[in-house]
């Protein structure tokens, strides 16, 4: 390339090599920065660029190739230089050969990286269908598809929206079909509308026993799940069981599989002997999509037993397998959140907030970073973070809602009455509340824990007489309650938050009941959720303290002192405590841990990792000794910052040791 080799070569890179640009090794000359490497490329002229991005295209074309490997290695380069030398033809022949490689290896931003690449020269490539077999509308649906993989669907969503203006409905409804429906995927990722309407013009298109209509029927039955119309969901997995039958396709059997367990756990059937089967098979037959959603399921299965460490685990290794099969930035938002909520219920809550930290570092698209800011919202609420709680309220209310799915309108209405409650805004959480009655008849998995949290709403305000003072609320409660009755319990954690609003009603008449009390604590701690469980507690030892067992109610509030403590669960923490105070219960695991969150709102893992920054420890220092990735460490980091009004590690340090945030005495 330099027209230059031997001594010649050596002394016209020495200065290079001497003055740091570049450095030496067995293999050859690489700049020692990729900014220099970016500044010696742009003071070229565009001609001089050009043809140095030809000759290294040449010099790569002319590579020997030693295997798969060296291959992978020289492919996107190769088509990024063609490109940037300006030779369409070549640049169009060697992307699409990349993306195949890409695609090969699950690398799928590389893969649209380069699908993109294709698509750019198109005009300008005479038969540039024939150049790589597909016409433009083809490679356009497999660069969406792909950018679904790969997790980025705002890229995919045009791509889509074009290929569909192409074609023709009448001549190409198969085509249009699938493009419909990889648009509808599209726009669930986006939390954006018409996904229903898409899917159902997809069906009427793809009317015959074919691969697309099987494929449009898998996503209508995901959408359907999620809206919970269940009985809809269920007559087309039966239909899409039947199609994979007809058509012999293993992969559609697997999907059948999967959306017919997931229907049958809300009638209490045991999903797992099917979910593990389905997995095994997507596994053997090498489709990875299917192979995490069925561990996916597994996970969320596991979760509504209330085996919540036992999900942890799983959760755990769906990540680890979405990393193994090139899918972490389509399903780790999900696979995260999912992580999150069970180590949520678990009382992990700083594991739980270190999962949702990384997941956001990948910044996915909204369907998955909804899911994970629920989780957080709910920590922060509990633990007195009132700020994070309703700023994240308020953003996932400005999310498009036009065709909300079920279970996220579900969980936003719960966070929004939890972090109302923590503000101690009875009014508004009431008001919230007030709209749970028409949430009837949806997945229980989701509507209980919101009833629960409706009515203990409705029992606060009973009791400070707020409710009473509040028109048109005096039925909310036999609303409530009529939902209750009408909602099906499947599983030990929807009978424990039944459980618990059972009690929550003995509340409101003035008569709380020690033995419903009771009975939701034994609940909770039966499946070992703790936070539940020290709420239980507390109004346990509340009925004991008033019926004057003064030693019932020193065990309860002692222990749910003792579980509040551990979560970092302050409002929790201070009911105790004042209860203890008014009753003359000494509690030695709340002493000292009543009063606010902790200074400038820093989280007891953001105290961690602010003790080893005033160390002098680096990132990747920081996440070796607490057990997490250097992406989340930085996060922590710069969130410290942003709290304490600091630009610099060194102010931080400073600031800890002036206003004694590290002391532990």
């Amino acid at each position: 390339m330099t027209g230059q080799e031997g001594t010649a070569l050596d002394d016209a890179l020495r200065p290079a090599v001497a003055g740091g640009v570049l450095v030496a090794d067995e293999a050859g000359y690489t700049f020692r920065h990729e900014l220099f490497r970016e500044a010696v490329l742009w003071d070229l002229l565009p001609g001089e660029r050009a043809r140095a991005h030809r000759s290294f295209a040449e010099a790569l074309q002319a590579f020997p190739l030693l295997d798969a490997e060296s291959l992978h290695l020289r492919s996107v380069p190769l088509a990024l230089h063609w490109h940037n030398a300006g030779e369409d033809e070549q640049a169009l022949r060697a992307a699409w050969a990349a993306a195949a490689e890409a695609g090969a290896a699950f690398a799928y931003a590389e893969q649209l990286q380069m699908l993109e690449l294709v698509l750019d020269p198109w005009q300008r490539v005479p038969g540039a269908d024939g150049q790589v077999g597909a016409d433009r509308a083809g490679v356009m649906e497999i660069a969406a598809e792909t950018a679904r993989l790969a997790g980025v669907p705002d890229r995919g969503l045009p791509l889509v929206e074009a290929a569909v203006g192409s074609l023709s409905a009448e001549r190409d409804a198969d085509r249009v079909a699938s493009l419909l429906r990889l648009r509808a995927a599209l726009r669930q990722q986006l939390l954006l509308p018409g996904q229903l309407e898409d899917l159902r013009a997809a069906l009427h298109l793809a009317a015959g026993p074919t691969r697309v209509r099987a494929q449009v029927l898998g996503q209508l039955i995901r959408i359907l799940r999620l809206r919970d119309r269940d009985e809809e969901a269920r007559s087309r997995a039966g239909e899409l069981h039947d199609l994979a039958g007809q058509l012999d396709d293993e992969a559609f059997r697997v999907e059948a599989q999967i959306r017919l367990a997931h229907l049958g756990s809300q009638e209490g059937r045991d999903i797992l002997p099917d979910l593990e089967e389905a997995a095994e098979a997507a596994r053997r037959i090498g489709s990875g999509p299917l192979e995490l959603l069925a561990r996916v399921e597994i996970t969320h299965a596991l979760q509504a037993r209330g085996e919540d460490d036992a999900a942890v685990r799983a959760g755990r290794a769906d990540l680890a397998r979405a990393g193994q099969l090139g899918l972490a930035r389509y399903v780790t938002a999900p696979i995260a959140a999912s992580l999150a909520e069970s180590l949520t219920l678990a009382g992990r809550w700083d594991e739980a907030l270190d999962v949702i930290e990384e997941g956001l570092v990948l910044d996915p698209a909204p369907f998955g970073r909804e899911l994970l800011q629920v989780c957080r919202g709910q920590i922060a609420a509990a633990r007195g973070d009132l700020e994070t709680a309703v700023r994240i309220v308020g953003e996932l209310r400005s999310l498009p809602a036009a065709e909300a799915e079920t279970h996220r309108a579900l969980q936003l209405a719960r966070l929004d009455i939890q972090a109302r409650l923590a503000r101690g805004n009875l009014n508004g959480a009431l008001g919230v509340a007030g709209t749970v009655p028409g949430a009837r008849g949806h997945n229980p998995q989701y509507l209980w824990p919101l009833l629960a949290d409706a009515m203990r709403a409705y029992s606060d305000a009973s009791v400070t007489g707020v409710a009473g003072r509040t028109g048109g609320l005096a039925d909310l409660q036999d609303a409530l309650a009529l939902v209750a009755a009408g909602t099906a319990q499947p599983g030990p954690v929807e009978r424990a938050h039944a459980a618990m609003i059972a009690a929550y009603a003995s509340r409101v008449g003035g008569q709380p009941d020690p033995v419903a009390w009771d009975a939701a604590a034994t609940a909770w701690e039966a499946i070992g959720q703790p936070y539940p469980l020290a709420r239980a507690l507390l109004q346990s030892a509340e009925t004991a303290h008033t019926g004057g067992d003064r030693d019932v109610a020193a065990a309860r509030l002692r222990q749910a002192a003792e579980l509040a403590t551990r979560l970092g669960a302050q409002p929790l923490l201070q009911q105790i405590t004042r209860l203890a105070r008014r009753a003359r219960i000494d509690l030695p695991h709340a002493a000292g841990q009543a009063g606010p969150v902790t200074p400038f709102g820093l989280t007891s893992r953001e105290l961690e990792v602010l003790r080893l920054v005033a160390a002098g420890r680096s990132n990747q220092q920081i996440a070796g000794e607490l057990f997490i990735s250097p992406k989340t460490a930085s996060v922590h980091v710069s969130n410290i910052l942003g709290k304490l009004g600091v630009t610099s590690r060194v102010e931080a340090a400073a600031t800890a040791h002036r206003m004694h945030l590290l002391d532990t005495g």
